[in-house]
């Protein structure tokens, strides 16, 4: 819920608060409290309920707070993991044109430089899938920060 809606709740409880205590004003002049006792009874039922909501609204609206700022940190995080992902992308693509050159400098490797270009190939690929769970754990984060959020849900 968003701060405007939690302060708009606060004027309507308030509100409704002034109306009660105007109806038992204006019913104890009409007719005395001895005849409008059990009414009288549920407007106090009745104020005590929007006085209760009242004092529950600024914890609400502090929750409410708190998770708008745990949302902005997620939402910072995966700023950073897409920072980190397309550094991730730029620094494959310069080993894929450095192992191209180093294969067309050597065309005949010996079996030594075969063996170190095929563990510099198993590094990349390894880089490629750290890439791939990187960009899903920021697809899975992203969908989640999609869903709206109620103060019932906080």
């Amino acid at each position: 819920m968003e701060h405007e809606e939690v302060m708009a709740d606060l004027q309507r409880l308030q509100n409704k608060n002034t109306e009660a205590s105007e109806k038992v004003d204006k019913l104890a002049k009409e007719t005395g409290f001895y005849r409008l006792n059990f009414e009288l009874e549920m407007l106090k039922i009745e104020h005590k309920q929007v006085m209760s909501d009242l004092q529950k609204l600024p914890m609400e609206i502090s929750e409410a707070m708190d998770k708008c700022k745990h949302l902005m940190e997620e939402t910072e995080s995966i700023r950073l993991l897409w920072k980190e992902q397309i550094e991730l992308q730029e620094s494959c693509e310069k080993v894929k044109r450095f192992l191209k050159e180093f294969h067309e400098m050597i065309c005949g490797p010996s079996a030594e430089q075969q063996q170190e270009q095929e563990s510099q190939y198993e590094r990349l690929k390894d880089a490629l899938k750290l890439k791939e769970v990187v960009t899903l754990l920021g697809k899975d984060l992203a969908e989640k920060l999609q869903h709206p959020i109620c103060v019932t849900q906080i």
